[in-house]
């Protein structure tokens, strides 16, 4: 069960999703807001699913989670919007009979989010100062349709409205590189 959501996450409402009878353990993970990020104080963080692609993301890597470990169930919700520090982000609950599976499983799933971010994180510092991530798939994503665009059309015949979706895109691309 991969859930995507605006609302506040109750953690007891994934572990349910995740549990089974034939469970043994359900390991679980739940990420808050903190209030200190790269050393600066954080008044909020924002996670944005610009491209409606973050469900099929966490799917993805609870896929190969499963693929991976003997595992019962998997629950994954990610909370999206505007958060304040104290705020549950993500919420991992793996169901399996055994803990060592449970625990592994866990951790690769929570290793795997971080390192793909699956959807765009911006951090609002107490200075006013704003920090972003763009997942690695949507610079890939934003690359490629630069490319197919380009390649579409010459840069003379290139009719208005795709111009300005091509400068959009490249300008999301410049972010998403001086970012990194």
């Amino acid at each position: 069960m991969i859930e995507i959501t605006r609302e506040a996450i109750r953690p007891e409402s994934v572990i349910k999703k995740a549990k089974t009878d034939s469970s043994g353990c359900v390991v679980t993970y739940i990420g808050v807001i903190r209030n200190r990020s790269e050393d600066k104080p954080v008044l909020s963080v924002e996670y944005r699913d610009s491209d409606g692609n973050a469900r099929n993301r966490l799917q993805q890597i609870a896929d190969e989670a499963k693929e991976k470990w003997h595992l019962e169930n998997i629950a994954i919700t990610h909370r999206i919007g505007k958060l304040n520090v104290g705020n549950i982000n993500l919420v991992v609950a793996v169901a399996s009979a055994h803990c060592q599976e449970g625990f592994a499983a866990c951790q690769n799933i929570i290793d795997k989010f971080k390192q793909s971010m699956p959807t765009q994180k911006v951090e609002t510092y107490l200075e006013g100062v704003v920090g972003s991530e763009i997942p690695k798939d949507t610079i890939k994503e934003v690359e490629q349709k630069i490319a197919d665009l380009k390649a579409r059309w010459p840069a003379h015949s290139v009719p208005p409205r795709m111009w300005q979706e091509l400068e959009e895109l490249e300008d999301q691309l410049e972010k998403a590189e001086h970012a990194r």
